[in-house]
Parts: C-alpha cells; sequence; structure tokens
C-alpha cells in the first residue's frame, strides 16, 4: 500500500478481511494477524483471510440474490409490509447480518433474514437471523420486546441493528408482532426517506484540494458522514458493468469537464440500470468523492450512492 490508510482502507477493505474468518472460518483469526509480532505467520495469515472473503463474497452474492427475489414478492403483495423476513436453511448463518444490510438498503425499511437449521435429536426447527433498520425504527426495542413476550428463544440489538433465534411454531406469530409494532414508524420512515446533500458541484470542481478540505472535516463514520455531493445534469458518457456487479462510469457536466465514478453492487438494481440504459440524457447523481492511488496514479472519482432522473422529478 503506498498512501497512508483511511477509514475507507479499515472499512473497506482490511476490515472485511479480519471479519471472514468469524463469518466462515476461524474467528480467532483476526486477532491473532493483528497480534502476531512475526511477520511469516502474518503473510500466512493474511492470505487465508483473504481466501476466506473471497469465498465470504460469493456465499454472499447467491445468498443476496435469492433474498432480494424473496422479498420482491413479498413487497409486490404487500406494499407497505414493515418488514421484511426471508429466510431458508441453505443461507449461511454469517453472512444473514450482510444480506440484511444489503435488504434493508434495497426496500427502505427494516429487515430480517434467517438461517434456520433442524436440532438433531428433536427434529425441531429454529431460525438464527439478523435484523437491520432505519433511521427513526429501534428494531432492537422491538426485538426486547418480543422476547419479554415470549416470542423468541433469545435476542437482542440496538435501534439500527438486532439480532435473534425464533422457533419454527412461533414464526407467524413472531411476523404478526412485528407487523402491529412497527407499521406506523416504518410507514413514516420511508415516506421521509431521502439524501442528505451537502452541495452542488460540476466535474471540473472535483480536485485533489477540495478532497485534502474534506479530509480534515474527518474522520467520519456513523456519527460523522462523509460529506455527500450532487452533480446535477450530469450526461452518461460511458457505463460499464466491472467485478460483475457494480457500474462504472464516466460523467460529464455542462461545462465539459468529465468525472469518473463507480456505484458498486448496482448492476440489476434501478441505479445501475439509470447509469447503463441513461441514452445520452441528463441525470442528477449523488455521492462522495474519493481519491484512488490503485496502480501508483492519482485519479478521483465520486462513489455514486444514488441516480435520479430531472424530468420525473420536474413531473
Amino acid at each position: 500500500m503506498d498512501q497512508t490508510p483511511t477509514p475507507y482502507h479499515l472499512g473497506y477493505i482490511l476490515g472485511p478481511r479480519i471479519n471472514a474468518g468469524g463469518r466462515i472460518g476461524d474467528s480467532g483469526l483476526g486477532a491473532t494477524l493483528l497480534s502476531t509480532a512475526h511477520n511469516g505467520e502474518a503473510e500466512k495469515i493474511a492470505a487465508l483471510l483473504d481466501r476466506l472473503n473471497k469465498e465470504r463474497k460469493a456465499i454472499e452474492q447467491q445468498t443476496l440474490e435469492e433474498a432480494m427475489t424473496r422479498a420482491e414478492l413479498m413487497v409486490e403483495e404487500t406494499p407497505d409490509i414493515p418488514l421484511v423476513l426471508v429466510g431458508s436453511e441453505e443461507w449461511h448463518t454469517g453472512i444473514v447480518g450482510l444480506v440484511a444490510c444489503r435488504v434493508t438498503e434495497r426496500f427502505h425499511r427494516p429487515s430480517c433474514v434467517l438461517s434456520w437449521t433442524k436440532d438433531a435429536a428433536t427434529g425441531a426447527r429454529s431460525g438464527t437471523g439478523s435484523l437491520r433498520s432505519v433511521a427513526g425504527v429501534d428494531i432492537g426495542g422491538a426485538v426486547r420486546a418480543a422476547v419479554d413476550m415470549g416470542l423468541l428463544l433469545k435476542g437482542g440489538g440496538h435501534a439500527m441493528a438486532a439480532g435473534l433465534t425464533v422457533a419454527e411454531d412461533k414464526l407467524a406469530e413472531l411476523e404478526a408482532y412485528f407487523a402491529e409494532a412497527l407499521t406506523e414508524t416504518a410507514s413514516e420512515a420511508r415516506a421521509s426517506a431521502g439524501l442528505k446533500i451537502d452541495g452542488a458541484l460540476v466535474p471540473s470542481a472535483a480536485k485533489e484540494d477540495l478532497l485534502a478540505l474534506i479530509d480534515r472535516a474527518g474522520p467520519f463514520g456513523q456519527g460523522n458522514p462523509q460529506p455527500r455531493f450532487v452533480f446535477p445534469a450530469a450526461r452518461v458518457k460511458f457505463a460499464k458493468i466491472v467485478g460483475e456487479t457494480h457500474v462504472r462510469c464516466v460523467l460529464e457536466g455542462g461545462d465539459g469537464s468529465r468525472l469518473e465514478g463507480i456505484a458498486f453492487r448496482a448492476a440489476g438494481e434501478p441505479i445501475g440500470r439509470a447509469l447503463l440504459e441513461n441514452g445520452g440524457m441528463p441525470v442528477h447523481v449523488a455521492g462522495h468523492l474519493r481519491l484512488d492511488t490503485w496502480g501508483g496514479r492519482k485519479k478521483i472519482e465520486l462513489m455514486i450512492e444514488d441516480v435520479a432522473d430531472p424530468r420525473k422529478q420536474a413531473g
């Protein structure tokens, strides 16, 4: 690595590899890697964690596709459903939290993704899962209340994330409880959902001195979100799918200046389709900027979070 580590590197490069051991391998690998004083041991563990992370990605992608298909059917049948709950015996328990995050992002409502298992002695089935929520919906409180009501074998969490274990014969009661407890707040959250924008830019304004100024306000995280900018009426000059699930593109402003952008996990999603099927029409594109130094060359790119059609907004 040829640059100072940033929260991005820790959260999206190192973090997933450290966590991969606990998700589908040995949970002690990450701790050993961070604590060992022996370079040889560190290199072996790092290589193993990198391999496990690739396996985790493959497992996650397959699970995500199945979960999204089921979730889409649920939302189509019941558009005002407050919580999307899906599960399967085929899904790995170490992946359900990651999938729940994606489901919640896609449908703008809380989700619960379960991995079902059967007790070898009794044959009874139980589901262990993760829940993710949206601002304004306290999912942890709902889970704790469900425990108190005897609907769960165990559970806990905080406002935005929780975990639970439910017996199969309690699942219908649990779903009914969530429907009653979360409908009002989940509906309000969807109605007020939107991206907070810190400013509007043209591509020519995305320069290193701007990024240096932004970095001075960091580090960024849950309590201090990274500034988000919109590039109004930009034209998509080029777009393609990379890495199977991501969409890379080139945006052009009204002054002719250009900026590269990438939308992660957008292939097949509304954002990806808006970029790939744009047809040269202007679109509003929102996201945050980062300096990419991959391959030894510096490049500023936009991490795309949303795309909007100005014509639909005007109508």
